[in-house]
């Protein structure tokens, strides 16, 4: 769980940067409602975790793909939609990773489909 949970920050950095990049307004905007509305979720996972005992270490780094954004949230939205099925996990948890996905699955969707 703590590499999701760093695998998240890493994708609010890259939804950042990229929203500084491109000249599209509509992909401007997705990318800004990414990274404003995934904090929220990252912190819940992560207090989850810390209340089951399990510490959270902060990573010497986090690096910042260079690829496509599409490409880089297809990814997470897969390796999400894998973590969402697990019944073995806790329920709470789950349901923040099921909120995380919708997010995921919304920006997808406004990247492919508006300009």
């Amino acid at each position: 769980m703590e590499s999701l949970i760093i695998t998240l920050f890493q994708s609010r950095d890259f939804a950042h940067f990229k929203h500084l990049e491109t000249s599209s307004y509509a992909r401007h905007m997705a990318l800004n409602e990414y990274y404003d509305g995934i904090v929220d979720h990252m912190d819940a996972l992560a207090e989850l975790q810390m209340a089951n005992g399990v510490a959270i270490r902060c990573p010497k780094s986090i690096e910042i793909p260079d690829v496509d954004e599409v490409k880089y949230f297809d990814a997470l939205a897969t390796t999400l939609n894998k973590l969402s099925k697990d019944t073995s996990m806790r329920e709470d948890m789950r349901n923040v990773i099921i909120d995380i996905q919708t997010l995921v699955n919304g920006l997808l969707y406004k990247l492919k489909m508006l300009k």
